[in-house]
């Protein structure tokens, strides 16, 4: 019985200790702390990996290869009007979600 199996080269994960390895990949973490010793986002991957401008606080992005991976937290509903997000009202705070600038609000 197999209970689960993966050939994954490319991780995208969220709320990383500071300290996490995952033998045979490098790791580009978020620049910005959610918590101590925490980040927001990760890129993992088993193959050579550029890291790239992180497009919002809580996101990393890693170019591998040809492709763009981006790994990020999204704003909760009850996640406050506190940095990293902007904004009273929810829209607000997801409004650089997909805008393809490249910069932070």
């Amino acid at each position: 019985m197999r209970i689960g199996t993966w050939n994954l080269d490319v991780w995208l994960l969220t709320e990383v200790d500071e300290r996490t390895t995952l033998p045979g990949y490098s790791v580009h973490l978020s620049g910005s702390a959610m918590a101590p010793r925490r980040r927001w986002a990760a890129v993992a991957s088993r193959l050579p990996m550029a890291s790239a401008p992180d497009p919002h606080p809580a996101s990393a992005q890693a170019q591998v290869g040809a492709t763009t991976y981006v790994s990020s937290v999204l704003p909760w509903r009850s996640c406050g009007s506190r940095p990293p997000w902007v904004g009273e009202r929810h829209a607000e705070k997801t409004a650089w979600c997909g805008a393809g600038t490249g910069t932070t609000p």
